[in-house]
């Protein structure tokens, strides 16, 4: 299990020294064929697309969290005093539950 995660963490690294690489490179090009203010305009762009992204993926794990994860452990949790089920048993169909009904309601 070890060394496949080593891999993996491996291959996500050389893929980041590859993006970072890219970034230097257009970051000199920048610089070279638009002077500094070409850069500073680059890296302000950059950085805005990058908080962008990230906006966009904390909205969409807290959404998940919010209508899905939390929602599900409650539905799960008072299922259990209903049904003679026990609550790991229940999870996984009320979590399948609010997924379907999430994507309906969207």
């Amino acid at each position: 299990m070890l060394p496949i995660l080593i891999q993996i963490a491996n291959s996500v690294v050389q893929g980041f020294t590859i993006l970072v690489d890219w970034f230097k490179q257009a970051n000199v090009y920048f610089y070279a064929h638009f002077g500094l203010f070409g850069q500073i305009a680059f890296i302000f762009v950059l950085f805005y697309l990058i908080f962008l992204i990230l906006s966009r993926v904390l909205k969409a794990s807290l959404d998940v969290v919010f209508y899905v994860v939390i929602p599900s452990v409650i539905l799960s949790f008072l299922t259990t005093f209903i049904l003679p089920y026990a609550f790991v048993t229940v999870l996984p169909f009320c979590v399948g539950l609010l997924i379907v009904v999430n994507i309906i309601r969207s």
